[in-house]
């Protein structure tokens, strides 16, 4: 539209020409004052997030901490929309900024080339229009090619791309969920902090911000005063996850026997996991109040609502099922809890895992799942056992969390002839499929996941051995007597 600003000093001249009453004096101070407001170009700044997560009920919730992203190369990324007299709506395209980068210098939130807020709205502009502005916000920041969206460099997990600067609608921040505990990735959005009010350039168009929504259809705000720059707490759009397993020996309640009190020949391997409840790969739209995050397919056409993830132990020996090497996961299972190694092996001392041609060379702490917790996930090349919490970052699905897990039980004892999962000791290997929803609370419910909690799973498999009984009577008890002639002699004459 055409821009009409009218300098309140000409309409002070003309009116000073008509007036044989006014004061030269004050119509001079009136003219640079307006002269002033006027020319005032105002920034747009940002300011910082400063609120901490929670702990409730086991699940940690709450945006994250300005800490985390205040080094050189990180900060986060903002998108802005320029609607001139319109409201904010997905008719627009980015128009004000695209994936700028905001970085923590010295004690400020910077970034460059710096914009200016459109001059329609405040006092010393007489216009038909008000100039609203819209930004959404992520963390970390990535760099993209803006033609594209796709992340520069190689990436493979975490956020892998933006929607294109050319793309009308909400923006939309794609992300692949890596297994590998040592691999995780934080994601966040930006939305208004809950107490929070940004200054407006005059009283008519006011800016109203909503706590815990995003920062939409924003006016200049005023030049001077504290509340003028925007300000985005970040949340997490991920759920935390940590996944444990155990054996509950010869139990039905929560005390257990230890499996290592027995001969030591059992052994319990996970072989394949298959989570419902969470997926691995989804776009999130930044376009979401706190307490409705909006997950995405990667295309952004639909929510995600349902899917399944499953992790194998790695070997291609014929016992993973219908999965295909190419779809093994070696690195996201811990090692001390799947059969990579075989029985001779573990049963070394412990000086001859120090050979380079064993892997790891630190031998894990134990072999197989036991009675005590182990974390299904563990970082690669770290010690399994030093792993006390190792979470993974996930996309919600919106489904209740259902696990199904196979397993081997196998005994080691030579008398057999069949081999174990090793392909080498002989003994008998059970393999066991369970499958079940996971519950949370009094009573108990289905656990669902949720953006921005952090949740600890554990999976009890309960063995129970084989036992015996017999009792051997003291007494003989009488059969019936019986006689037979062999061969049979002829019958007797009548």
């Amino acid at each position: 539209m055409e821009k009409k600003f009218l300098m309140m000093a000409a309409i002070a001249g003309m009116l000073a020409a008509c007036s044989n009453d006014a004061d030269p004096v004050q119509e001079a101070a009136e003219v640079a004052k307006q002269n002033t407001q006027v020319a005032q170009q105002v920034p747009v700044e940002f300011g910082a997030y400063v609120n901490r997560a929670t702990t409730r009920s086991g699940e940690e919730t709450g945006p994250m901490t300005v800490v985390k992203l205040q080094t050189a190369d990180k900060g986060f990324g903002v998108i802005a929309y320029y609607t001139d007299d319109d409201l904010y709506s997905q008719i627009y395209q980015p128009n004000f900024m695209y994936n700028t980068q905001v970085k923590y210098s010295g004690s400020a939130w910077t970034y460059s080339p710096l914009r200016y807020w459109p001059n329609e709205t405040g006092n010393g502009a007489i216009s038909e229009g008000v100039d609203r502005v819209s930004f959404f916000a992520y963390a970390p920041y990535v760099a993209v090619t803006p033609e594209t969206g796709i992340v520069s460099g190689n990436q493979e997990f975490g956020i892998m791309g933006l929607t294109r600067n050319a793309a009308v609608g909400d923006p939309f921040v794609k992300y692949y969920v890596n297994l590998n505990p040592a691999n995780q990735v934080d994601f966040c959005w930006g939305v208004a902090p809950t107490t929070y009010t940004l200054s407006s350039a005059d009283n008519t168009n006011a800016n109203t911000v909503t706590g815990g929504s995003p920062l939409l259809n924003l006016v200049k705000p005023s030049v001077s005063g504290t509340d003028n720059k925007i300000k985005f707490d970040f949340h997490h759009a991920l759920a935390s996850l940590n996944v444990q397993v155990d054996a509950v020996v010869d139990a039905a309640s929560g005390e257990t026997t230890a499996l290592s009190s027995g001969d030591g020949k059992t052994k319990i391997f996970v072989r394949k996991v298959t989570f419902e409840g969470f997926v691995t790969q989804g776009s999130f739209n930044l376009n979401a109040k706190t307490d409705n995050p909006a997950w995405y397919d990667l295309a952004g056409s639909s929510y995600i609502n349902g899917g399944n993830v499953s992790v194998y132990d790695g070997r291609t020996d014929g016992r993973e099922g219908t999965s295909a090497a190419g779809n093994e996961e070696p690195a996201a299972l811990n090692p001390a809890i799947i059969q990579k190694y075989t029985y001779a092996q573990m049963d070394m001392e412990q000086s001859a895992w120090t050979s380079a041609s064993l892997e790891p060379s630190t031998k894990p702490s134990s072999f197989g799942v036991t009675e005590t917790a182990q974390n299904l996930f563990v970082p690669t090349g770290d010690d399994a056992a030093a792993q006390l919490a190792a979470p993974i970052y996930v996309i919600p699905s919106g489904q209740p969390l259902k696990v199904t897990i196979v397993y081997d039980v196998e005994t080691e004892t030579s008398e057999l002839a069949t081999l174990l999962s090793d392909g080498v000791a002989k003994g008998t290997s059970v393999q066991n499929s369970i499958t079940q929803i996971i519950s949370t609370g009094t009573p108990a419910s289905p656990m669902k996941l949720d953006a921005g909690k952090k949740y600890t799973v554990k999976l009890h498999l309960g063995l129970h051995s084989v036992e015996f009984e017999a009792e051997v009577t003291s007494d003989w008890e009488d059969g019936a007597d019986g006689s037979a002639y062999l061969p049979a002699n002829a019958p007797a004459e009548p």
